[in-house]
């Protein structure tokens, strides 16, 4: 029986889960690139490599419930788009081999595809629904409530205020872009947010970091092909792709420039809403 450490590029700033990390005494290993030459084995979960460009070496495991963007190689690969959550994937490990699950684990489990599936009501399987009932019962309620509750950091509240002045909408398409931001979570939160407008029934927000134009999309679950459309909007520029009501795509600044050279701010929330738009067939912005 062996321990893999868990490892992160960057570090872990989202605010539920930070308090999930400290609630559940969870340790994360800051890695850099030359740190993975000290490990027998890389496992990516819940992430592909083609999201890390050239910056990884070979992988020997992939378990992922997001589409493939692009072709890679690992020695083991189960990636199934069909689920909603990770998570689900390594229920159905454990039960295979019948290891006894903690409450520490079923807690993390269970709150991981609480929040993938937004509590069962996005992109949800019978497996997911199983695996739910599995943990339900075994997972401490008590802590998932304290980590669905975190503290907001105040800037977070500045960025969302920004970002809903910053907006424009075309037809039921809420779109913002909110420039350079501290944490990449920031994005698919304010787009969670902005669905909730009134006759909005998809919202893109759009911002940099680390040097990438990172686009989050979100839809309500009638409004389809969402990672379709992502995709066939970004996909020649960066890392696109998603599920039918949730999508994204991460741009390398510098592969835009290459196309269009130097941007600013507002030449981006232009080429989001351009590239969207024109995919949608729709061209009236508000």
């Amino acid at each position: 029986k062996t321990t893999a450490p868990l490892g992160s590029f960057g570090k872990v700033t989202r605010p539920e889960n930070v308090t999930m990390i400290r609630l559940l005494e969870v340790e994360i290993e800051h890695l850099m690139n030359k740190d993975l030459a000290h490990y027998d084995a890389i496992a990516l979960v819940d992430v592909q490599p083609p999201y890390f460009g050239d910056r990884l070496p070979a992988v020997d495991a992939v378990v992922d419930h997001h589409p493939r963007t692009a072709d890679y190689e690992a020695r083991y690969c189960d990636v199934r788009t069909n689920f909603g959550s990770t998570a689900t994937i390594f229920v159905q490990y454990l039960q295979a081999v019948g290891a006894k699950v903690t409450q520490r684990l079923a807690t993390a489990l269970y709150y991981g595809l609480k929040t993938d599936t937004l509590f069962l009501g996005r992109e949800t399987t019978d497996a997911d629904i199983e695996a739910f009932t599995y943990l339900y019962p075994l997972a401490n309620h008590s802590l998932i409530r304290r980590m669905e509750r975190p503290e907001v950091p105040l800037r977070d509240l500045d960025a969302l205020g920004y970002a809903l002045r910053a907006r424009a909408i075309s037809g039921s398409t809420f779109f913002t872009h909110v420039g350079l931001v501290e944490r990449e979570d920031v994005l698919p939160q304010f787009a969670e947010f902005c669905l909730q407008v009134k006759e909005i029934e998809r919202s893109v927000v759009s911002g940099i970091f680390c040097g990438n134009l990172v686009v989050s999309l979100r839809s309500h679950p009638h409004v389809k092909g969402s990672g379709g459309l992502v995709r066939h909007a970004f996909g020649q520029y960066g890392s696109a792709g998603g599920h039918r009501s949730m999508a994204k795509a991460v741009i390398p600044l510098a592969a835009l420039e290459e196309h269009f050279g130097r941007l600013n701010d507002a030449d981006l929330a232009q080429f989001v809403q351009n590239q969207i738009l024109q995919c949608l067939g729709a061209s009236t912005v508000a």
